[in-house]
């Protein structure tokens, strides 16, 4: 019996306290040791960051401890010389851990859109790996196939339209495919195609081509593979809509986004804010270097009474002015530490998007350098001793290291795709659908409106007010009541940053006892959809809308078992709550809730909760 029970205990996470360890749900055990080093330094912290900044984060820090004891995983410190330096030590990390290949998600995580796009490219030009920018992924856009795809329907709409004749004649297998039907002119393809698109639809017409196109696809050829899919099952959407005009169709393509947090078939090049909210297998961050921690927020100096009313807005003279002014210096200095505290949360959040490996690449700090900055908190917390870091079979300059460095080699790799491309995924091709009628479930209702309001300017100011509130609160994924608490307190320090009274609003709710059940995680197996956008065709009616909140229970096998959606709705602070006014959205968004779900309606519950402001 001892030697069961030692078993036992060997097997599941250590106990936890409330108030001393935060539970990961997501991170190795690897990836954990690395975000307790370097945020668990409380004395570093308060050294490099003297001031407000660090008391608070201090005070809000709990250590962490991996729910998944046995996960196996790496993390790591790496340096280099220069930017270049660090692109080529990401890129070296991604050609050995090969994610891809075998099946991993796997993000790149820098801070600005311009980065991302650069970078991105980098990898493809460099290392030929499949990187793409942006979390929304424009599907249809960014492989060269369906930009072919698209200048082919352009040129059916716009025969004159020379600059889309031209891309298509440069894409050798495309040429062919419609000089062997005829269409060797813009004209012909006009008349052919557009024939075909009423006949078959968007979807039907264009799985045809790619099926005629698929023998110039590389075997290994994953990337362009799966986008072929996704064009195809965008082209479907579109023919349910209803449409049928080839520039719709074009614009609509386009604009088109798909969110595929667990996507293996590409690298994921985004920014640390895109990245909230999803998790990744494997995460890299090259982009850490030129950023000042103590930054104030740029633009105009806004200085707010405590009833938030505006007691003086100034453009900041230079430095050598203001600091000598000790109204303005004051004001400075606590902008600065609030910017402080929110460039560490972005650190924290670029850290912990990590499932299994780790890995950042920063430049070594100069003995004679002053700045306050990622590469110096690096240093002071995990050391700057050089050392080799091992990552699989390559070596690699660094300064950290925890976990297996050939954690990703134990994992089999994930089949290929096969050969042939399964474009005709649905049953029946046929022309496009009747156009069903568009609704947003969020802007029906019925009530008497003002006249006067209509016009006036406070709409707008709710509008700004609404959409604060909502991002406050799409930002929490489970939270018990310690954790709420430090948050309602962090929102409450940087409510200048808010419109006014938005940060008390979101932490009044967020404190509120009937809330509880919103924030608290029923049980470990149950997940959380934030701010998460839908489709849904339902009775003829083509509906769109965006959840705020949905709770879906999950049974041991993993199979959803109930789901409850939580909608968040602004008051004034002399409205009433009309929960009638609501109930039309409310069904619609449990229909469309329990779709997504496979469950039956009776299982899906709605609540409205309100947010006075």
């Amino acid at each position: 019996f001892g030697e069961i029970l030692a078993q036992y205990n060997a097997s599941v996470p250590p106990a936890i306290e409330e108030e001393q360890l935060v539970q990961s749900w997501r991170s190795a055990p690897a990836v954990i040791e690395l975000v307790n080093a370097v945020f668990g330094q409380a004395q570093a912290i308060g050294n490099l960051f003297a001031g407000p900044a660090a008391d608070q984060w201090n005070a809000e820090w709990g250590d962490h401890v991996s729910a998944h004891p046995h996960w196996p995983g790496q993390s790591a410190v790496l340096v280099a010389a220069d930017r270049a330096g660090r692109w080529q030590a990401a890129l070296d990390i991604l050609l050995e851990v090969d994610p891809s290949e075998r099946g991993l998600t796997c993000a790149v995580l820098v801070q600005r859109n311009e980065a991302a796009a650069e970078l991105a490219e980098y990898l493809r030009r460099e290392g030929g790996l499949p990187a793409v920018a942006e979390a929304d992924l424009h599907v249809c856009a960014d492989n060269p196939v369906g930009a072919a795809l698209l200048a082919l329907v352009q040129v059916a709409e716009h025969p004159a339209d020379m600059f889309a004749w031209q891309h298509v004649r440069m894409s050798p297998p495309l040429a062919a495919w419609l000089d062997a039907r005829g269409w060797k002119t813009a004209e012909a393809l006009s008349t052919g195609l557009l024939g075909a698109l009423q006949r078959e639809g968007y979807a039907g017409t264009l799985a045809g081509i790619l099926e005629g196109l698929e023998a110039h696809f590389a075997p290994d050829d994953r990337f362009n593979r799966t986008r072929a899919r996704q064009f195809v099952a965008a082209a479907a959407l579109f023919d349910e809509s209803g449409g049928r005009s080839a520039a719709e169709f074009v614009e609509f393509m386009e604009r088109y986004t798909l969110r595929e947090p667990e996507s293996a078939a590409v690298i994921r090049v985004m920014t640390i804010h895109k990245s909230k909210g999803l998790g990744f297998d494997v995460v890299v961050v090259p982009d850490l270097q030129e950023t000042t921690l103590f930054e104030a927020r740029r633009g105009l100096a806004v200085r707010r009474a405590p009833d938030r009313s505006v007691e003086w807005i100034l453009d900041l003279p230079s430095k050598l002015f203001w600091e000598n002014d000790p109204i303005v210096a004051a004001h400075v200095e606590a902008e600065q530490a609030a910017g402080c505290y929110e460039n560490l949360a972005a650190l924290y959040v670029a850290l912990t998007r990590a499932k299994r490996g780790l890995y950042v690449v920063t430049q070594s700090v100069p003995e004679t350098s002053t700045s306050k900055n990622y590469a110096r908190l690096l240093a002071q917390t995990l050391g700057e001793e050089p050392r080799t870091v091992q990552v699989g079979g390559r070596d690699l300059h660094g300064i950290w290291q925890a976990g297996d460095p050939q954690w990703f080699l134990k994992l089999a790799p994930e089949a290929p795709l096969p050969a042939a491309l399964p474009l005709r995924a649905f049953p029946e091709w046929g022309p496009s659908a009747e156009r069903r009628l568009a609704r947003r479930p969020s802007a029906e209702g019925q009530g008497a409106f003002a006249l006067e309001g209509i016009f006036s300017l406070k709409p707008a100011a709710a509008r700004e007010f609404g959409r604060a509130v909502h991002a406050l609160l799409a930002g929490i994924e489970w939270a018990d009541a310690g954790q709420r608490a430090r948050t309602a307190a962090g929102w409450r320090a940087a409510a200048a940053q808010h419109p006014p009274g938005a940060a008390e609003a979101a932490a009044a709710c967020l404190l509120a006892a009937d809330n509880a059940e919103v924030w608290e995680r029923p049980d470990a197996s149950a997940e959380v959809w934030r701010e998460r956008a839908f489709e849904l065709v339902a009775d003829d009616n083509w509906i769109s809308g965006q959840f705020d909140r949905v709770v879906v229970r999950r049974d041991a096998a993993g199979a959803p078992i109930a789901a409850t959606i939580y909608d968040f709705k602004t008051l004034a602070p002399e409205a009433e709550p009309d929960a009638a006014r609501h109930e039309g959205q409310l069904s619609w968004y449990r229909r469309a809730a329990a779709r997504l779900t496979g469950l039956p309606e009776t299982a899906v519950a709605a609540r409205l909760v309100w947010v006075r402001g």
